[in-house]
């Protein structure tokens, strides 16, 4: 049986949280919402006719179960990359009414789509009529944190199998989206469907991590659907991607043989022909980022780096050489420009080549020494609060007084940061008014930044010079650096004001609509 199992690695990313994908609790109750919750019973009976028992066969033996979708009633089914490799050819065996029901087996489907980085395959069967799960894309169909979802498949090769969980986190992996539940899946259940209460479709179930609590990944519908569309244009049918351990080198061989001679164009040409005749492998992916890096041309490089580092399948040596190149790329881009490089991508790329136990057999020592020194330093620099930050608050600026002021944190001798403000003048008729913050001393303990700032307001006549007011209040900040590592969120909580002088009236109305707890969010200016 085939399935698809994350290393440990992986986990120290999702402990992380991601950047650009964190989602809100489900309510416990939606108004407006008009559809009626299925039950697991009536579940079944929409979802099963449209689920596949997939079987692989190499050299006339099995090779490999798992599960499809049927995605359309013409026999365009869905499944994953890994699911097929290795395999001569493919078999799908439909349960018509679901389990129980009558079978109907389907040979020699064609592979019309691949795409190794997503794990998503799409099969063509030359059938009409079936029953289809469907692909829409319409966008009402949401994917809630704590949403109640069901996973169908065939695990350890039991066909027509249902179990149900909740959506446990939306997360972003190397740039890419996955769903994470905790609808029980095993090995078999690679291919199966993931599907809301309505019995909607919203993904499919890839993969688990190894030797933990319920952690499973669904790839998101859309790249599903966005599979299903470039399957439906393809006019050329490809052959199955090979296992690992049954590739012909002969193009890597080639390509590292003219990458060690420091002809890079050469190894670049070879690569790029090995992908054309589909023999692309990690070690390929490794020799063509390596191949462009080398010859100035890191935007390429990134590209393939990236590639090779997502492709399914175990850990390997080539992936680790990738990471090395990748470091070396991320790390000079973040010394020139910090905002050119994805942090939470930087940050996973250096966990991996860290936990890694692959050898790297293509990478001198010095090379990789210099890799460990900067992959363990990367969390630390990635997620320094030092700089320069922009208030971008929905509700209350930090300041109150000001949009998008500009704040700047500094480190002290004490380990501690300064938080500080330059004062801003506005005009208001034969007034001027000032607000700053003098100095304001925040800490940092376990991912939650806290201190009191300090916040000044003056103001004095333009016409009389002895005329003056001045008005203090502390403002109590407690922030959190935000799972992308680019935002500093949290609460500003501002006290009773203190004032004197001959305005002072006009400045406790100036100040007074801050008093209490307001929402901050303040964002990295690069």
């Amino acid at each position: 049986m085939r399935t698809r199992i994350a290393s440990p690695a992986i986990l120290v990313f999702l402990l992380l949280g991601h950047s650009t994908l964190n989602a809100q609790a489900i309510s416990k109750h939606q108004a407006s919402r008009q559809d009626q919750v299925n039950s697991g019973e009536q579940i079944f009976k929409k979802v099963a006719p449209s689920l596949a028992a997939l079987r692989t066969v190499k050299s006339g033996q099995t090779h490999a179960v798992a599960s499809a979708i049927v995605l359309t009633p013409d026999g365009f089914i869905g499944t994953n990359y890994h699911a097929t490799q290795g395999a001569d050819e493919v078999e799908v065996t439909l349960p018509e009414s679901g389990q129980g029901g009558p079978h109907l087996a389907l040979k020699h489907l064609k592979l019309m789509y691949l795409d190794s980085s997503k794990d998503l395959a799409i099969l063509k069967a030359d059938v009409e009529g079936l029953h289809s799960l469907g692909c829409p894309s319409d966008q009402t169909v949401s994917t809630r944190v704590g949403e109640r979802v069901y996973a169908l498949g065939n695990p350890r090769g039991l066909e027509s199998t249902i179990s149900d969980g909740i959506i446990s986190g939306l997360r972003t992996i190397y740039g890419q989206d996955v769903i994470q539940h905790t609808a029980p899946i095993s090995p078999g259940s690679s291919g199966g469907a993931l599907v809301d209460s309505q019995g909607n479709l919203i993904g499919m179930n890839s993969w688990q991590v190894r030797d933990s609590q319920n952690l499973n990944f669904a790839i998101p519908r859309k790249y599903l659907c966005a599979a299903l569309a470039q399957a439906q244009h393809a006019t050329v049918e490809l052959t199955f991607p090979k296992d690992e351990l049954d590739r012909d080198n002969k193009f890597a061989k080639r390509a590292r043989e003219a990458l060690v001679q420091h002809d890079y164009i050469e190894a670049i040409n070879i690569g790029t022909q090995a992908i054309g005749a589909g023999e692309s492998s990690s070690e390929i992916y490794a020799i063509l980022g390596e191949a462009y890096s080398s010859s100035g041309n890191t935007q390429e490089a990134e590209r393939y780096l990236l590639q090779c580092v997502l492709l399914t399948g175990n850990d390997d040596e080539f992936k680790q050489e990738a990471r090395v190149f990748l470091l070396k790329i991320f790390t000079d881009k973040f010394k020139q420009d910090p905002a050119s490089v994805n942090r939470t991508t930087f940050l996973k790329v250096a966990t991996d080549f860290l936990d890694s136990k692959s050898p790297l057999n293509n990478v001198g020592d010095a090379l990789y020494q210099e890799c460990r020194r900067e992959a363990a330093s990367v969390a630390g620099t990635l997620n320094s609060i030092n700089g320069t930050w922009i208030d971008a608050s929905e509700d209350e600026s930090l300041n109150r007084s000001f949009n998008d002021c500009t704040y700047k944190i500094t480190p002290d001798d004490s380990g501690r940061f300064w938080l500080t403000t330059q004062g801003h003048e506005t005009a208001r008729t034969a007034l001027t008014l000032n607000t700053f913050y003098v100095a304001g001393k925040i800490s940092e303990s376990d991912g939650i930044i806290s201190g009191v700032l300090q916040k000044d307001e003056t103001i004095v006549s333009n016409e009389d010079p002895h005329i003056n007011g001045v008005a203090r209040q502390s403002v109590s900040v407690v922030l959190k650096l935000s799972d992308d590592m680019m935002a500093l969120e949290g609460t500003a909580d501002y006290s009773d004001i203190r004032s004197s002088g001959d305005l002072s009236s006009v400045l406790l109305t100036l100040m007074k609509p801050s008093i209490g707890e307001h929402r901050i969010r303040l964002v990295r200016s690069h």
